[in-house]
């Protein structure tokens, strides 16, 4: 994050991602605005957490009606395979933060722990106008706790 951040390096990162592909340098540009900027991050962080939500609300509605109507009107694999992405996602970092931090007596705390994580790194990243280079990094990188 310190090289892809840094104001020296943007030049040449840029132009090498121009020379494999204009959508890859497009795509540094976009990621470099929103990484300098905390209340942007905040922003697409708190806008991920929102769509996550509304998938997993619609893949709950969808697994009802298959349950409920015994018929499946929907593309089957493709919900399953978004579930198996979520759930993969989530253990990795239910996961790690049990290697980082085993004090944990049931999954609930663990779950309680990252929710908190995400809601206060949201908040302050919103606001991180008073935090210094190091520590803005390492809240990007790990969350808040």
């Amino acid at each position: 994050i310190y090289f892809l951040l840094d104001d020296d390096n943007q030049e040449i990162i840029l132009n090498s991602c121009n020379e494999k592909n204009n959508l890859l340098g497009y795509r540094y540009r976009q990621l470099r605005e929103i990484l300098v900027d905390g209340k942007k991050a905040s922003n697409v962080i708190e806008s991920h957490r929102e769509n996550i939500t509304r998938h997993l609300q619609r893949l709950y509605r969808v697994r009802n009606s298959i349950v409920h109507s015994a018929e499946a009107h929907y593309n089957i694999n493709l919900f399953i395979k978004h579930l198996s992405d979520y759930i993969e996602s989530t253990m990795s970092v239910v996961l790690q933060r049990l290697e980082v931090n085993d004090n944990f007596d049931n999954l609930d705390e663990v779950f309680a722990m990252i929710r908190d994580s995400v809601d206060s790194t949201i908040e302050v990243l919103g606001s991180s106008n008073d935090l210094d280079r190091d520590e803005y990094y390492k809240i990007l990188l790990n969350g808040i706790f």
